[in-house]
């Protein structure tokens, strides 16, 4: 659980707020334009089990332009929130580490 300001807690479920998607790749910012697909599975129960203080599986998939991908790379973080206040969403390494990986 990440601790949030009252103003985040007020603003992030309002029709009108502007939510926020920022992935960087080796700490370099994807330009926002360049995202073209964004999208999170969260899964409890991948295996008809539960167990007390199991944390779900969260898949994330997300299309960018091609031209923003180096040719080799080791991390992938996503984060997400409002302007001005974000919360890591995933943090993912590359065992391949290319681009046709």
């Amino acid at each position: 659980m990440y601790n949030t300001s009252n103003n985040y807690k007020e603003k992030i479920l309002l029709d009108s707020t502007v939510h926020e998607l920022n992935i960087y790749i080796d700490g370099k910012k994807i330009n926002p334009n360049h995202i073209f697909d964004f999208k999170q599975k969260l899964e409890l129960f991948n295996n008809n089990e539960f167990c007390l203080g199991c944390t779900p599986e969260i898949d994330i998939e997300f299309k960018i332009y091609k031209a923003s991908l180096p040719n080799t790379y080791n991390e992938v973080y996503v984060e997400s929130g409002i302007e001005g206040e974000t919360i890591p969403m995933r943090i993912l390494y590359n065992t391949k580490a290319n681009r046709n990986g």
